[in-house]
Protein backbone atom coordinates (compact mmCIF):
# COMPACT_ATOMS: atom_id res chain seq x y z
CA UNK A 1 0.00 0.00 0.00
CA UNK A 2 1.35 3.36 -1.00
CA UNK A 3 1.95 5.57 2.01
CA UNK A 4 -0.50 8.46 2.46
CA UNK A 5 2.30 10.99 2.17
CA UNK A 6 3.38 9.65 -1.24
CA UNK A 7 -0.24 9.58 -2.40
CA UNK A 8 -0.71 13.19 -1.47
CA UNK A 9 2.48 14.20 -3.34
CA UNK A 10 1.43 12.36 -6.50
CA UNK A 11 -2.05 13.85 -6.34
CA UNK A 12 -0.64 17.37 -5.91
CA UNK A 13 1.71 16.93 -8.89
CA UNK A 14 -1.16 15.64 -11.05
CA UNK A 15 -3.37 18.60 -10.16
CA UNK A 16 -0.54 21.04 -10.92
CA UNK A 17 0.02 19.50 -14.37
CA UNK A 18 -3.71 19.64 -15.10
CA UNK A 19 -3.91 23.30 -14.08
CA UNK A 20 -0.95 24.17 -16.31
CA UNK A 21 -2.52 22.35 -19.27
CA UNK A 22 -5.86 24.12 -18.85
CA UNK A 23 -4.24 27.55 -18.50
CA UNK A 24 -2.29 26.98 -21.72
CA UNK A 25 -5.40 26.21 -23.75
CA UNK A 26 -7.88 28.57 -25.28
CA UNK A 27 -7.83 31.15 -28.05
CA UNK A 28 -5.22 33.86 -27.88
CA UNK A 29 -5.35 37.16 -29.77
CA UNK A 30 -2.51 38.55 -31.89
CA UNK A 31 0.28 40.47 -30.28
CA UNK A 32 -0.57 44.15 -30.59
CA UNK A 33 2.28 46.61 -31.09
CA UNK A 34 2.28 49.80 -29.10
CA UNK A 35 0.51 52.63 -30.93
CA UNK A 36 2.82 55.27 -32.38
CA UNK A 37 2.21 58.81 -31.14
CA UNK A 38 0.86 61.42 -33.54
CA UNK A 39 3.13 64.20 -34.77
CA UNK A 40 2.22 67.69 -33.53
CA UNK A 41 -0.27 69.69 -35.59
CA UNK A 42 1.15 72.44 -37.84
CA UNK A 43 1.44 75.79 -36.08
CA UNK A 44 1.10 79.47 -37.08
CA UNK A 45 -0.77 78.70 -40.34
CA UNK A 46 -1.42 81.74 -42.55
CA UNK A 47 -2.55 82.31 -46.15
CA UNK A 48 -1.60 85.23 -48.40
CA UNK A 49 -2.42 86.02 -52.01
CA UNK A 50 0.53 86.63 -54.34
CA UNK A 51 -0.60 87.39 -57.87
CA UNK A 52 -3.22 84.78 -58.70
CA UNK A 53 -1.63 82.20 -56.37
CA UNK A 54 -2.25 81.57 -52.69
CA UNK A 55 0.81 81.02 -50.51
CA UNK A 56 0.46 79.04 -47.30
CA UNK A 57 2.86 79.71 -44.44
CA UNK A 58 3.23 77.51 -41.36
CA UNK A 59 5.65 76.06 -38.81
CA UNK A 60 6.38 72.55 -37.61
CA UNK A 61 4.50 71.94 -34.36
CA UNK A 62 6.21 71.59 -30.99
CA UNK A 63 7.68 68.07 -30.80
CA UNK A 64 9.04 68.50 -27.27
CA UNK A 65 5.72 67.43 -25.70
CA UNK A 66 6.26 63.79 -26.72
CA UNK A 67 4.77 63.76 -30.21
CA UNK A 68 6.32 61.85 -33.09
CA UNK A 69 8.84 63.52 -35.36
CA UNK A 70 7.21 65.20 -38.36
CA UNK A 71 8.14 63.59 -41.69
CA UNK A 72 5.96 65.74 -43.95
CA UNK A 73 2.63 67.44 -44.59
CA UNK A 74 -0.57 66.91 -46.55
CA UNK A 75 -2.44 69.99 -47.77
CA UNK A 76 -6.15 69.88 -48.63
CA UNK A 77 -8.47 72.59 -49.95
CA UNK A 78 -12.20 73.30 -49.89
CA UNK A 79 -13.59 75.70 -52.51
CA UNK A 80 -16.34 78.20 -51.64
CA UNK A 81 -16.29 76.97 -48.04
CA UNK A 82 -18.98 79.46 -46.97
CA UNK A 83 -21.53 77.50 -49.04
CA UNK A 84 -20.72 74.21 -47.30
CA UNK A 85 -22.83 72.93 -44.40
CA UNK A 86 -20.23 70.31 -43.44
CA UNK A 87 -16.71 71.68 -43.08
CA UNK A 88 -15.46 68.38 -41.64
CA UNK A 89 -16.91 66.09 -44.33
CA UNK A 90 -13.97 64.52 -46.16
CA UNK A 91 -15.79 64.45 -49.51
CA UNK A 92 -15.81 68.27 -49.45
CA UNK A 93 -12.00 68.43 -49.47
CA UNK A 94 -9.50 67.97 -52.30
CA UNK A 95 -5.93 66.85 -51.59
CA UNK A 96 -3.54 69.28 -53.31
CA UNK A 97 -0.15 67.90 -52.35
CA UNK A 98 1.71 65.58 -49.99
CA UNK A 99 5.10 66.98 -49.03
CA UNK A 100 7.99 64.92 -47.69
CA UNK A 101 10.43 67.14 -45.82
CA UNK A 102 13.41 65.15 -47.09
CA UNK A 103 12.57 65.23 -50.80
CA UNK A 104 10.20 68.08 -51.67
CA UNK A 105 11.26 70.64 -54.28
CA UNK A 106 8.11 72.74 -53.92
CA UNK A 107 8.52 73.59 -50.24
CA UNK A 108 10.28 76.81 -49.22
CA UNK A 109 11.99 77.29 -45.86
CA UNK A 110 13.11 80.36 -43.96
CA UNK A 111 14.48 79.43 -40.53
CA UNK A 112 11.56 77.71 -38.80
CA UNK A 113 8.91 78.90 -41.27
CA UNK A 114 7.68 76.84 -44.23
CA UNK A 115 5.77 77.97 -47.33
CA UNK A 116 4.05 76.41 -50.34
CA UNK A 117 2.43 77.96 -53.45
CA UNK A 118 -1.06 76.91 -54.55
CA UNK A 119 -0.83 77.90 -58.21
CA UNK A 120 -4.29 76.47 -59.02
CA UNK A 121 -6.18 79.15 -57.08
CA UNK A 122 -8.54 81.44 -59.00
CA UNK A 123 -9.06 85.13 -58.07
CA UNK A 124 -12.52 85.92 -56.74
CA UNK A 125 -12.87 82.55 -54.98
CA UNK A 126 -13.15 81.71 -51.28
CA UNK A 127 -10.90 78.89 -50.08
CA UNK A 128 -10.42 76.98 -46.88
CA UNK A 129 -7.17 75.05 -46.44
CA UNK A 130 -6.23 72.45 -43.87
CA UNK A 131 -2.74 71.08 -43.25
CA UNK A 132 -1.97 67.72 -41.62
CA UNK A 133 1.46 66.66 -40.40
CA UNK A 134 2.41 62.99 -40.78
CA UNK A 135 5.18 60.89 -39.25
CA UNK A 136 7.33 58.22 -40.93
CA UNK A 137 4.72 55.43 -40.72
CA UNK A 138 1.98 57.66 -42.13
CA UNK A 139 0.07 58.53 -38.95
CA UNK A 140 -1.58 61.96 -39.29
CA UNK A 141 -1.85 64.76 -36.80
CA UNK A 142 -4.98 66.78 -36.27
CA UNK A 143 -5.30 69.41 -38.98
CA UNK A 144 -4.83 73.17 -38.72
CA UNK A 145 -6.97 75.28 -41.06
CA UNK A 146 -7.00 78.77 -42.55
CA UNK A 147 -9.35 80.65 -44.90
CA UNK A 148 -8.78 83.25 -47.61
CA UNK A 149 -11.03 85.13 -50.03
CA UNK A 150 -9.01 85.85 -53.17
CA UNK A 151 -9.44 89.02 -55.24
CA UNK A 152 -8.15 90.52 -58.46
CA UNK A 153 -4.52 91.34 -57.61
CA UNK A 154 -3.04 94.83 -58.08
CA UNK A 155 -0.81 95.51 -61.11
CA UNK A 156 2.88 94.70 -60.85
CA UNK A 157 5.58 97.39 -60.82
CA UNK A 158 7.52 98.08 -64.01
CA UNK A 159 10.96 99.33 -65.01
CA UNK A 160 13.00 97.47 -62.37
CA UNK A 161 16.68 98.45 -62.54
CA UNK A 162 19.72 97.35 -60.52
CA UNK A 163 23.39 98.34 -60.27
CA UNK A 164 26.23 97.72 -57.86
CA UNK A 165 27.31 100.69 -55.77
CA UNK A 166 29.79 100.79 -52.86
CA UNK A 167 29.49 97.08 -52.13
CA UNK A 168 25.68 97.06 -52.24
CA UNK A 169 23.08 96.58 -54.98
CA UNK A 170 20.99 99.68 -55.63
CA UNK A 171 17.50 98.99 -57.03
CA UNK A 172 14.68 101.22 -58.23
CA UNK A 173 11.44 100.72 -60.15
CA UNK A 174 8.32 102.49 -61.38
CA UNK A 175 5.14 102.27 -59.36
CA UNK A 176 2.14 100.76 -61.07
CA UNK A 177 -1.05 102.81 -61.37
CA UNK A 178 -3.43 101.97 -58.53
CA UNK A 179 -7.20 102.20 -58.60
CA UNK A 180 -7.29 102.51 -54.80
CA UNK A 181 -5.09 102.23 -51.75
CA UNK A 182 -1.49 103.24 -51.10
CA UNK A 183 0.94 100.85 -52.79
CA UNK A 184 3.98 99.49 -51.03
CA UNK A 185 6.47 96.91 -52.23
CA UNK A 186 8.19 93.63 -51.43
CA UNK A 187 11.50 92.87 -53.12
CA UNK A 188 12.67 89.30 -53.78
CA UNK A 189 16.10 87.92 -54.66
CA UNK A 190 17.47 84.63 -55.96
CA UNK A 191 20.81 83.21 -57.04
CA UNK A 192 21.69 80.40 -59.43
CA UNK A 193 18.81 78.23 -60.63
CA UNK A 194 16.80 78.56 -57.43
CA UNK A 195 13.20 79.77 -57.83
CA UNK A 196 12.06 82.99 -56.21
CA UNK A 197 10.90 82.20 -52.70
CA UNK A 198 7.84 83.80 -51.06
CA UNK A 199 10.07 85.30 -48.35
CA UNK A 200 10.96 88.93 -49.20
CA UNK A 201 14.23 90.71 -48.42
CA UNK A 202 12.56 92.96 -45.83
CA UNK A 203 10.25 92.09 -42.95
CA UNK A 204 7.88 94.96 -43.78
CA UNK A 205 6.81 96.35 -47.18
CA UNK A 206 8.83 99.23 -48.62
CA UNK A 207 7.11 102.60 -48.76
CA UNK A 208 9.24 103.94 -51.65
CA UNK A 209 10.07 102.35 -55.03
CA UNK A 210 13.77 101.97 -54.24
CA UNK A 211 16.04 99.86 -52.05
CA UNK A 212 19.74 99.27 -51.31
CA UNK A 213 20.53 95.60 -50.79
CA UNK A 214 23.48 95.68 -48.41
CA UNK A 215 23.37 91.91 -47.82
CA UNK A 216 24.38 91.04 -51.39
CA UNK A 217 27.70 89.21 -51.84
CA UNK A 218 29.98 91.16 -54.19
CA UNK A 219 31.15 87.87 -55.77
CA UNK A 220 27.65 86.46 -56.34
CA UNK A 221 25.31 87.10 -59.29
CA UNK A 222 21.65 87.71 -58.41
CA UNK A 223 18.24 88.19 -59.97
CA UNK A 224 15.67 90.48 -58.40
CA UNK A 225 11.93 90.96 -58.77
CA UNK A 226 9.41 93.17 -56.98
CA UNK A 227 5.70 92.94 -56.14
CA UNK A 228 3.15 95.64 -55.35
CA UNK A 229 1.61 95.25 -51.89
CA UNK A 230 -1.84 96.53 -50.95
CA UNK A 231 -3.31 96.24 -47.47
CA UNK A 232 -7.01 96.87 -46.99
CA UNK A 233 -9.16 95.93 -43.99
CA UNK A 234 -6.32 93.96 -42.46
CA UNK A 235 -5.80 91.84 -45.57
CA UNK A 236 -2.58 91.89 -47.57
CA UNK A 237 -2.62 91.22 -51.31
CA UNK A 238 0.47 91.17 -53.51
CA UNK A 239 0.69 91.58 -57.26
CA UNK A 240 2.31 89.17 -59.65
CA UNK A 241 6.08 89.46 -59.91
CA UNK A 242 7.59 92.22 -62.03
CA UNK A 243 10.04 91.44 -64.79
CA UNK A 244 13.34 90.22 -63.32
CA UNK A 245 16.59 92.12 -63.46
CA UNK A 246 19.98 90.41 -63.24
CA UNK A 247 23.06 91.82 -61.57
CA UNK A 248 26.34 90.04 -62.42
Amino acid sequence: MIPDRLTRCLLFALMAMLAFTVSGCGKKGPVRPLESPEPPSPAAVEAEQMGESVVLFWQIGDESAGGAETQGFRIERMTNYSDSDCLNCDDQWRTLVQIDLDYSRTLFRNKNQLAWFDTTAIPGTAYRYRIFAFERTGIDSSSTSVTINTVIPPPAPTGLQARRSNGAVSLRWDAADQASGTPRYFLYRRSGDAPFSPFPLTAEPLAEPRFNDTTADVNQAYEYTVRTVLEEEGRRVQSARSSEVRIP
